[in-house]
């Protein structure tokens, strides 16, 4: 049974890794992301750990939970960074590019 696990998590994490590599187009970028999640979980289940919790099929769901919005996060803040890096324009600046409406003839 713990085979079985180990071949999920390794599998899991790959696909992981591939959808960032797909969102990013960068490996550096994508191995930066692969470093965060296992850090991030090794953390969490030290603290759970240090708690005196133990680890049941809740804990684990909202261990997988995070594991989404830690991607996600790294996403967005890794494309933050590019875009600063190659001057691109923020999002904010596009709205205040945009022509101001026309007041109505009187």
């Amino acid at each position: 049974m713990r085979t079985a696990g180990l071949v999920s998590l390794v599998c899991g994490a790959f696909l992981a890794l591939v959808v960032i590599y797909v969102f990013l187009r960068s490996f550096g970028m994508t191995i930066v992301a692969g470093a965060i999640i296992p850090v991030a979980m090794a953390m969490t289940i030290l603290v759970i750990e240090r708690f005196g919790m133990s680890l049941n099929l809740m804990s684990i769901g909202g261990l997988a939970i995070a594991v989404g919005l830690i991607i996600d996060e790294v996403i967005v803040v890794i494309e933050s960074i590019a875009r600063d890096e190659l001057g691109l324009a923020k999002p904010g600046d596009v709205i205040i590019k945009l022509p101001q409406p026309r007041q109505p003839a009187q």
